[in-house]
């Protein structure tokens, strides 16, 4: 039988030798498709190349986010087997949703894998370079497969991935979820034969299927692409919807397939899509505002001019009388988003063959292109840094509309409009090859091999595209962890937190770098940065909305220290060891190069109330001073109030301490309960209003509201009318907010009594002989 068989399988094979020839040729040209793709990254990658082993893109300080984004999966789903989208090892104790991050789960899987035998330097520069190859051999596939021509294609390819101002923006910085291109042109690639019907019925929905995953891969890689392919998807949907060669049948099938591919999408992509719209509307302190949307918008002016970096008219970019040069940039090179002057040149070609041949595909990647281009502009123009705020533009549609509006770069559909490029310029040098090919007739000899005369032009194309972008490098270096973190705190097993001062830095750069330090000594920080909270203005963050904490930012805006308030505080540094005790902190490290002169005071104050006077450090470098966190000896307290954001100064007369709630934001109140179970408690305190009645509203942790309080008015001059309030709480373990807020407008003192008060706050309602008591 064994013999029957092998008979067999030689006659099925000999039978058909053609087919068998032919795919062995298809699997060359694969190989050589993919080495080309190769050779083509490691020339324009080389200084990123010959450092992969040791060092880092290190343009920007996103590169060490994206390396504790993969320590982080490796932490959580690998190690500890919890949900990756939640951790407390930043924003303790409170901890914070991931959803809404920039967490790349396909390239951190990726990442990990990697990781765990070449360790994570390594490992990222691996995702990187695989990611270059990828969307170079992928977008080649998808111009060859638009303009059925192969120099064409691989000069597209040039245009969307290596002429591509925004990629080596990213590339720079490290940023591997903006680098991963490949997937929109794969995607393009099963919308494409989705929408021209190749292949049987049944090899079309194939098609379809295989975009929805081709989909799906993107959202799991970023999310601005996604948004873009979706935007893409519609609009060439109703393009070929609207070819008058299409019957009503195929019209119909057409749509269906393009249908059917995002309802597999929506399927499969919906447990994360959920989770990630909820959390979009829950946070509205996420929304970025108008000025930073447009500052990260293209400039109309940036698609036309040079990059001041090629070899040709570089220097051009000196004496042009524009700013962008110099001004901030989101991304682009310089200032930039022009993919150079030959690869305008051939896409100008591609349109102006396609309005005279009127070929519908040139007009498919025309409408792409401006469709696109206008997106980037941002939600108003701006030209030559100039803005134009009565000149809305498309994407005010997008950045007003509910989870989407947390979105802060326009600049980004820069992508899909160079994508577009790219195919017209593929058509373009189809175009102009063919029309020298016509026209230069005849060979030359090169190796002994004759090749015809007009590949001289294909060879000047490729030569001056190249060189426009070539000079770029990528700048590697990696940030030495300091000792105490990579031994001392590494070696120490236990799970605890640690302090840092200042906790936390606007510009990011400290936070991701503390971030990367984390992946070395796996201790819980108070600090930390997502992408698009980058001021940390959450209602419930612990390190803003506590007591005595928020001191540790150093940055004034701590509630300072008082001797009479309206409610009794705590004494430090008597009762910081409760505190440190009770949240699991164990050291304190100050930074002592990221604290401002003017803020060298408060650093000091607050290591004094932390501490006591004058401590001694256990360790010190250049970089990191490392203290003891104090630890309790005695019994720890079971309640703690403290005052919070919100409040005027106290105001003190006839022995009698209370505050003025500042108008426009809640008033804030800390409980903290430092015991391990719920705690009932009843508050009670003394209200009054000024110059009007007004209603007082009071909110626990921002989920429980409380009946509404009426305050009648205090005439001025006289004594205050107050009334006697209490309410009823229950305090979860740890930190709790209690809040208060009116929406009545306030009366400033001075204006009312015509200047007799010389007070010109703005008063609304105030608190006095504010009581908590524990109930049993």
């Amino acid at each position: 039988m064994l013999e029957q068989s092998a008979n067999s399988l030689q006659a099925d094979t000999s039978s058909n030798p053609s087919e068998t020839l032919k795919r062995g040729a298809n699997w060359r040209q694969f190989g050589l498709d993919v080495g080309l793709a190769l050779l083509i990254t490691l020339f324009f990658g080389r200084t990123f190349i010959v450092q992969m082993l040791s060092k880092v893109p290190t343009d920007g300080s996103d590169i060490y986010e994206n390396l504790w984004n993969y320590w982080q999966w490796q932490h959580n789903l690998f190690e500890r087997h919890v949900n990756p989208y939640f951790t407390d090892y930043v924003y303790y104790p409170t901890g914070i949703s991931l959803y809404l991050h920039s967490f790349q789960p396909l390239v951190s899987i990726q990442a990990v894998l990697v990781q765990y035998l070449t360790g994570p330097i390594f490992a990222t520069n691996l995702v990187i370079l695989l990611a270059l190859v990828a969307a170079t051999w992928s977008a080649y596939r998808l111009f060859l497969y638009v303009s059925g021509h192969r120099l064409g294609a691989w000069l597209g390819v040039i245009v969307f991935v290596w002429c591509n101002p925004w990629l080596w923006d990213y590339f720079k910085s490290g940023q591997v979820n903006l680098i991963s291109l490949e997937w929109l042109p794969l995607y393009c690639i099963c919308l494409l034969h989705s929408l021209d019907a190749v292949g049987s019925p049944r090899r079309q929905w194939a098609w379809a299927g295989l975009g929805a995953l081709m989909l799906l891969a993107c959202s799991l890689t970023e999310w601005y692409y996604t948004l873009q392919l979706v935007i893409l998807t519609v609009i060439a949907t109703l393009f070929y919807l609207a070819r008058r060669s299409q019957t009503w049948k195929n019209r119909l099938l057409t749509f269906a397939r393009s249908a059917a591919t995002g309802l597999v999408w929506l399927i499969l992509i919906s447990p994360l899509l959920i989770n990630m719209l909820g959390q979009a509307n829950n946070r509205d302190w996420l929304v970025p505002s108008q000025s930073q949307t447009v500052l990260r918008s293209v400039d109309l002016l940036s698609f036309i001019i040079p990059n001041g970096h090629n070899f040709f008219y570089g220097g051009l970019a000196e004496n042009l009388p524009t700013s962008l040069y110099t001004a901030y940039n989101p991304s682009g090179v310089d200032g930039s988003f022009n993919p150079g002057y030959v690869a305008l040149a051939l896409a100008i070609i591609a349109v102006v063959a396609g309005i005279r041949t009127r070929k519908v595909k040139f007009g498919l990647w025309l409408l792409l292109a401006g469709v696109f281009a206008v997106l980037a502009l941002g939600p108003v123009l701006h030209l030559n840094g100039q803005t134009f705020d009565a000149f809305k533009l498309p994407y005010w549609i997008i950045y007003n509309l509910p989870g989407l509006n947390i979105s802060r770069d326009p600049s980004n559909f820069s992508v899909a409009y160079l994508l577009a490029v790219g195919a017209l310029v593929s058509l373009g040098t189809k175009v102009v090859m063919e029309w020298a090919g016509k026209r230069w007739s005849g060979t030359f000899q090169l190796l002994r091999r004759p090749l015809p005369r007009s590949s001289l032009l294909g060879l000047a194309l490729v030569v001056l595209m190249v060189a426009e972008f070539a000079p770029l490098t990528v700048n590697m270096a990696i940030i030495p962890v300091p000792e105490f973190y990579r031994t001392t705190l590494a070696a120490d097993k236990d799970e605890y937190a640690i302090l840092e001062v200042p906790s936390y830095v606007q510009d990011g750069g400290l936070e991701h770098q503390r971030m990367y330090y984390q992946t070395f000594h796996h201790k819980k920080l108070l600090g930390g940065q997502l992408a698009r909270d980058h001021k940390r203005l959450s209602p419930t963050d612990f390190l803003s909305h506590s007591s005595f904490f928020p001191e540790a930012l150093v940055n004034n805006t701590a509630i300072p220290p008082t001797t009479s308030d309206f409610l009794t505080r705590p004494n430090f540094p008597a009762m910081s060891p409760a505190l440190f005790t009770y949240f699991n902190i164990r050291y304190i490290v100050v930074y002592p190069n990221a604290i401002d002169p003017s803020e060298k005071s408060a650093t000091q104050s607050f290591l004094n109330r932390a501490l006591g006077p004058n401590p001694t450090p256990i360790y010190q470098d250049s970089t990191i001073t490392a203290y003891k966190a104090p630890t309790l000896t005695g019994s720890m307290p079971t309640l703690l109030t403290d005052v919070g954001q919100g409040w005027f100064k106290p105001d003190t007369q006839d022995g009698q301490t209370w505050r003025w709630g500042q108008f426009g934001q809640s008033a804030e109140i800390y409980l903290e309960n430092l015991t391990d179970k719920p705690m009932k408690v009843r508050a009670t305190f003394k209200a009054f209003s000024y110059a009007v009645p007004r209603t007082l509203r009071f909110t626990l942790n921002y989920e429980q509201d409380f009946p509404i309080l009426q305050l009648p008015a205090s005439e001025p001059g006289q004594p205050r009318n107050e009334k006697d309030f209490t309410l009823d709480l229950e305090l979860k373990p740890g930190n709790n907010i209690l809040t208060a807020f009116t929406f009545e407008q306030p009366v400033i003192p001075s204006v009312l009594t015509n200047g007799q008060d010389s007070d010109g706050r703005k008063l609304s309602y105030g608190l006095r002989d504010f009581q908590v008591t524990p109930l049993k």
